[in-house]
């Protein structure tokens, strides 16, 4: 998202003025973060479904996203941009996510392989695939 230094400056000027003291920082280069069910998930705070997982081991979370009601709030939620602050589902620009195989991780792949790219060829949402 190009006007994310943007966004992240005026949540720092809204939270400032409500008493923080936050003090912006970037990095020299770039960074990887690895996301995923079992720790943080692009949606984590899309609504409350996913913020109900936050404190859930990993076999409740899996449970929840097994059951048919749930995984539909959850589908719903991330597909729903009013749902957390900055008017975006995901915490992560998604075109810019890259799927990695646990067992034979690609590091070389090109924007085809990211979940956006991957969701669309699939005919699904990002949150579906």
């Amino acid at each position: 998202r190009p006007d994310m230094s943007d966004v992240a400056l005026a949540e720092v000027l809204t939270e400032n003025s409500n008493g923080a003291t936050l003090r912006p920082q970037t990095t020299c280069r770039p960074i990887g973060v690895v996301l995923g069910i079992q720790h943080r998930t692009p949606w984590a705070r899309a609504g409350s479904t996913w913020k109900s997982m936050q404190n859930m081991e990993l076999s409740e979370r899996l449970a929840l996203i097994r059951d048919p009601e749930s995984r539909q709030a959850l589908v719903e939620e991330a597909n729903n941009p009013e749902q957390i602050h900055g008017g975006g589902s995901a915490m992560v620009d998604l075109s810019r996510l890259y799927l990695l195989d646990a067992e034979d991780p690609n590091y070389r792949v090109g924007p085809e392989g990211t979940l956006e790219a991957r969701a669309a060829q699939a005919g699904v949402t990002p949150v579906e695939f």
